[in-house]
Order: structure tokens, then sequence, then C-alpha cells
């Protein structure tokens, strides 16, 4: 018989319990992790509960959820509203399909966001998005944080802008070489 997970902000019976994922959770919540699973075995779950875990400890705090495509943005939202008990309207989902005005607002007025990194890059270069409020970036297929990919740019902001910062990420597919994987952790 399958237990769930029991949290305030967690939808009751909608998350299992699962004895690896809260191993990961723990980390996360002591310090910033890497995490490496297998596609379907429940990255997404780590990120929800680490994200209720943050903003409930740091109350006016915000989480930004990244992965590189829209239908990933889109998918970790669905996610998200499936499991979490919080009104639809304190999550928003922003790409580069939407205006920069309301972009600006979204991060102003949310708790949770969704986005593209490329759109997060961009409102951080021209001055429209603080990361000072947030207490979590996850950053999903993080293996693409290299080189010029937006990902060690907009980590770097984070790290320096965030009152209480956390870095999650989520890969299924970290790289075949330990200097890979290293260069993905530094960045």
């Amino acid at each position: 018989m399958a237990t769930f997970v029991s949290h305030p902000l967690i939808r009751p019976n909608t998350m299992e319990s699962r004895l690896y994922q809260e191993s990961i959770l723990a980390s996360a919540m002591q310090k910033n992790v890497l995490c490496v699973l297998p596609t379907g075995l429940g990255k997404t779950p780590i990120a929800v509960l680490l994200a209720v875990q943050r903003l409930q400890a740091i109350q006016s705090s915000k989480a930004l959820i990244l992965a590189p495509t829209r239908p990933l943005v889109n998918q970790h939202y669905r996610s998200f509203l499936d499991f979490l008990q919080l009104p639809e309207g304190e999550l928003a989902v922003i790409t580069g399909a939407i205006k920069p005005d309301e972009r600006k607002e979204a991060y102003e007025g949310k708790r949770i966001i969704f986005a593209t990194p490329q759109a997060v890059e961009n409102d951080l270069q021209e001055g429209r998005l603080s990361l000072k409020e947030f207490s979590l970036l996850v950053l999903d297929e993080v293996h693409h944080a290299i080189g010029d990919y937006a990902y060690p740019y907009i980590a770097k902001k984070y790290l320096e802008q965030a009152s209480n910062p956390k870095i999650l990420g989520l890969t299924a597919s970290p790289g075949g070489s330990k200097m890979k994987i290293e260069e993905i952790c530094k960045n």
C-alpha cells in the first residue's frame, strides 16, 4: 500500500512518498544539489517538495523553475499545479512569447515562476527581473549548463542577488566524463 507525502502545501494523496526522493530532498535542503535520476523516477516531485519547503520556511520568497523548452516549462507548470495546494494565480509561465512588460509583472506578482532560460537571461540583462526574493532556483536538464548557454549566467546572477539562495539541478544525463560533470556543478 502506497504512502503519500503529507505537507500543508501538497494536495493530499497526490504524491507518493519514496525514500530515495526524501534522501535527495534532505541533501538539497542543506546544500545546492545536482540530482541525477533516470527519466520517470521522480526528479519533479523532488523539485516540488524543495519548493514548498523553501516557500514555507522563507515566507515572502519565490521559486524559479527553468527548463530549456516551452513544452518542458509547461510540463513543469502542470505537474506543480497537480501537486500543489496553491491558487493557480500564484504561478506563472514565462517564455519569449510573452511581452516583456507582462513578464516583469509576473515576476513581481507570482510566487512560482516557470520559464525558459533565454527569457530570464534577457530579463536579467534588461533589468526587468531581480532575483533577490527567490529562495530556490531549479535548473531542469542542467547538463546544458556549459559554454554560452543561459544557465551559468543565471546561476551566477542568482548567487549574487538572492538573499537566501538554493539551487537544485536536475538531469537524467549529466555527461559521460567526470570533467563535464564538474563543469556543470561549477557553472
